[in-house]
Order: C-alpha cells, then sequence, then structure tokens
C-alpha cells in the first residue's frame, strides 16, 4: 500500500511514467518527489539500471518544475469559481467584479481577487458568500477559504469603484507607472470619482487600456506610442483553423463543429486531424485523407455562410519533415505543422528541427510553437527568437493556440512576434465543438502583446487568408 501511495505522487512528475517510476520506488525506496529529489542529486538515480546521468537530470528538473507550480491554477478554475460566488451575492446587495491576475487574462494564478463594489463592509459579504474569513491582509482585503483557490476581497463603494477596479487589476509595473502619470497631473486616483475607465484613462492622458495590458509598466508605454489604436478585439478572431474532429481523436463530427462555428457567428473553420505518424491520436493515413476531403465539402453545402478548409496537423519528425508526401501536402488547403514527439531534444537539434519545418513550402502554421502544456509540461528546448524570424522570413503564421492549457505562443514571446511583424493564427485547437469557444481566451492573451489586426490572420479576407496559407501571400 505504501508503495502504491509513492508510486502515485511521483508521477506528478513530468516525464516519469509509470513503469519508470516503479522501478525507482522499488530499488531505492523513494516515496516522495523531495526523496526522489535527493536521489537525483546524490547519484543513486543516475546508477539505477536503465537511467544514467541524463536521466536523473531531466527527472530532477521535472521536480523543479512540479514545485514551481505548486498553488497555481489554469485560469478557466478561477473564472469559474469567480461565477459561482457572483450567483451567490443577492443583486440588491452590489456587486462582484472580478480583478487581479485573473482579469488581466494570466495563463495561472494563485488567488481569485474579487472587488465588491456597495455599502456594506467586506466581513458581511464575506458571509453572504459563505466563505470563511482566514486573515485580514495589510491593505484590508480579507483572504477567504475558497472551494478552488483562495479568494482575496476588496470593498469600494461605487463612486470610487472604477479607480478601485483599474487599481487593483494592474500589476505592480503597471499601477506604478499609472500612479506616476497620476502624480505628475495632480490627480489622487484612489480619491476620484470616475464615471468609467475610459475617463479615468483621458484624466492621464491615455487611451483606454484593456485590464490584459495592465501586466506591467509596458502596456502603459504602448498607449503612450499609440500601439493600442487597432489592437485585436474579440470579434476580430471569427474561426479557427486548428481542430479535430472524430477522424482522429476529436470528439464532435465535421458537421457538428460546423454547426457550432456557424452558431458561434464564425466566418470559416478549418478541419485539421492528426497526421498519420500520431499514431497515439488515430492519425490518418493518406486514403482517409482522401475520404474526409469529400466528407467536408459534403459539410460545406449545408453551410454556405461558412467557409470550411480542409487541412491537416502534420507531425513535424525528428528530422525536421513534415509527415506525408509534398505532393499529398500540397493538395490540402493548408497545413498546421507540429512537434509532438521527442520534446526533450537538446536546443541546437531542436531548434533545427522546427526550422526545417518552418521552411518547408507547405507550411502554413506552425502550431503551439513552444510545446508547453501549463502546469504539466515545460516548452521544448528549441530557440524562439530564431523561429520567429524564420517564420517571418518564410512567411508563416505563428499559432496562438487558445485552448487554455497552451496558451502557446505564450504572451511574452508574442510582444517580439509583433516586432518582427510575424502574422498570427488564433486557433482553438478544438477536440470537441465547444472547445471552439475558447477563442475568447486566445484573444485575449492576443491583447497583452498589443497585435494589431493587420497580424492576425483570423481578421484578414477569406480570399487573402487562403492566399497566405498556401504560401501565395
Amino acid at each position: 500500500m505504501v508503495e502504491n501511495q509513492g508510486l502515485l505522487e511521483l508521477l506528478s512528475v513530468p516525464g516519469l511514467g509509470a513503469r519508470r517510476a516503479a522501478v525507482l520506488v522499488h530499488e531505492l525506496g523513494v516515496h516522495k518527489v523531495d526523496e526522489l529529489d535527493a536521489a537525483c542529486r546524490d547519484g543513486r538515480v543516475a546508477a539505477v539500471r536503465g537511467f544514467g546521468d541524463r536521466s536523473a537530470a531531466r527527472i530532477a528538473a521535472g521536480i523543479a518544475f512540479v514545485r514551481r507550480s505548486r498553488g497555481l491554477r489554469l485560469l478557466p478554475v478561477a473564472v469559474a469559481a469567480a461565477s459561482r460566488l457572483d450567483a451567490r451575492l443577492p443583486r440588491r446587495e452590489g456587486l462582484l467584479k472580478v480583478v487581479g491576475s485573473v482579469a488581466r487574462w494570466r495563463e495561472v494564478v494563485r488567488d481569485l481577487d474579487l472587488l465588491y463594489v456597495g455599502e456594506r463592509p467586506a466581513a458581511e459579504v464575506a458571509t453572504m458568500l459563505d466563505l470563511r474569513v482566514e486573515e485580514t491582509m495589510p491593505d484590508g482585503a480579507l483572504r477567504l477559504a475558497g472551494d478552488a483557490l483562495p479568494v482575496d476581497l476588496y470593498a469600494a463603494p461605487p463612486a470610487r469603484a472604477v479607480a478601485a477596479r483599474v487599481l487593483l487589476t494592474a500589476a505592480p509595473g503597471a499601477r506604478h507607472a499609472l500612479l506616476a502619470r497620476a502624480a505628475a497631473a495632480g490627480i489622487d486616483l484612489a480619491a476620484t470619482a470616475f464615471r468609467s475607465e475610459a475617463a479615468l484613462f483621458e484624466a492621464l492622458g491615455l487611451p483606454h487600456v484593456p485590464p490584459e495590458l495592465l501586466e506591467d509598466a509596458w502596456g502603459i508605454e504602448a498607449a503612450e506610442r499609440g500601439a493600442l489604436l487597432d489592437i485585436v478585439g474579440p470579434d476580430d478572431v471569427r474561426g479557427s483553423l486548428h481542430t479535430h474532429s472524430r477522424w482522429s481523436d476529436g470528439r464532435s463530427t465535421i458537421r457538428e463543429l460546423a454547426a457550432r462555428a456557424s452558431e458561434l457567428g464564425h466566418r470559416f473553420l478549418g478541419i485539421s486531424d492528426h497526421s498519420r505518424s500520431a499514431h497515439y491520436a488515430g492519425g490518418l493515413k493518406e486514403p482517409d485523407l482522401l475520404r474526409q476531403r469529400d466528407e467536408v465539402a459534403r459539410v460545406a453545402e449545408a453551410f454556405p455562410d461558412l467557409l470550411l478548409l480542409h487541412g491537416i496537423e502534420s507531425d513535424v519528425l525528428p528530422d525536421g519533415s513534415l509527415d506525408y508526401p509534398d505532393e499529398t501536402l500540397a493538395a490540402l488547403d493548408f497545413v498546421v505543422a507540429s512537434v509532438h514527439s521527442r520534446m526533450e531534444m537538446p536546443p541546437a537539434e531542436m531548434t533545427a528541427r522546427v526550422l526545417r519545418a518552418v521552411a518547408h513550402p507547405a507550411t502554413g502554421i506552425l502550431a503551439h510553437p513552444t510545446g508547453r502544456l501549463l502546469l504539466r509540461r515545460e516548452p521544448h528546448a528549441a530557440d524562439v527568437e530564431a523561429v520567429l524570424a524564420a517564420c517571418a522570413e518564410h512567411r508563416v503564421a505563428v499559432e496562438l493556440n487558445a485552448n487554455p492549457e497552451r496558451l502557446d505562443l505564450d504572451w511574452r514571446y508574442l510582444r517580439r512576434a509583433v516586432e518582427l511583424g510575424v502574422v498570427v493564427a488564433i486557433s482553438t485547437d478544438a477536440h470537441d465543438a465547444a472547445g471552439l469557444s475558447d477563442l475568447a481566451y486566445g484573444a485575449a492573451v492576443a491583447r497583452k502583446a498589443a497585435l494589431p489586426k493587420s497580424l492576425l490572420l483570423n481578421a484578414w479576407p477569406l480570399d487573402r487568408m487562403v492566399a497566405f496559407l498556401k504560401r501565395r501571400a
């Protein structure tokens, strides 16, 4: 029983499968992550047959990742928790507004910050929300025991709510920049009543800065230099090219995906199931591709207002080549190139692999370019700067994968992509019809990088988008 419990704890380490974890439990008697870490450092793991120094180093890196991830939650967990709490507060008693990292659409969060707008003290609001007060914070907020993650509850009367929302949402760097501008203008933000957020920013001589851009001073600087005049909004992302159907590992039919896309008002939908080398995901053999093309054409007739495209998510093989012969890839409407295997390749090898895939004449989009899985797997070791430069050179779109477990390309790298003029394709990587709604996450991350609509493939005229995907524009 103890051995089984130890095995379960060790399985939390990325890249350590059940078989190899069982070997370590049996050979070394390690049952906890901390014990395994010590065994990596003192050479015992490397000495176990079938492991060695590289395996020990990789396991130690996985343990470090687990420790960094402790206490963090994916953004949808916090969004769902906020919705549940909002439903508990009677409308006559005031409003709950999401602030802090969740309002900034941070990809992972440690807590949920809520601002109560009304006349009651925060302690009474906590009672109405049926949450236990664990601590009173130095700034007056209450730390509450939430059901999914800790909740920090702030309170403000309606007259001060606008400034409170902005200042509580802004991360320290952005908050400092805002307060410095306010001080220079002789404005006490916290004590001033503003009718709207736009009015607050206008008083500071700025255009409205979306909450996503209050991550650091960079967002304020972007507003100062006029970089927010044409940034992406939710209505600009009306379609996803990277989606999966039941033909591979998806859970919806092509018709169901098309119907949902049509309901959402999307202009286009790309079907890009896994390629033949993705055996684990039911990848399509070439005869399957031909049959699927016929089904896509039949479904397209039923949705005349939706451009339905037939593509593939082609595995990038270890040598950087793409799955299928070139003539097969050329016959598709578009090709999404993705790394799914050998994620542990050394930096130089992984970089060369990805660069070769980007240079392939059929590649239209480089999907989830760093391969990360939030709170589950670190990015692979490719040189992102070199990859983005290659995408710019070869006119290949880099994907902003809107699945909230990926959100890859990361917004920090996305800012560099914008500087380089790289075209960005926001896609859902949806494996069912419901996943098409994840485009909202992609739009939010795009705003964190002040992505202009001119660089968003999704926002282009359809004929231009199609020409780009075929490397003709």
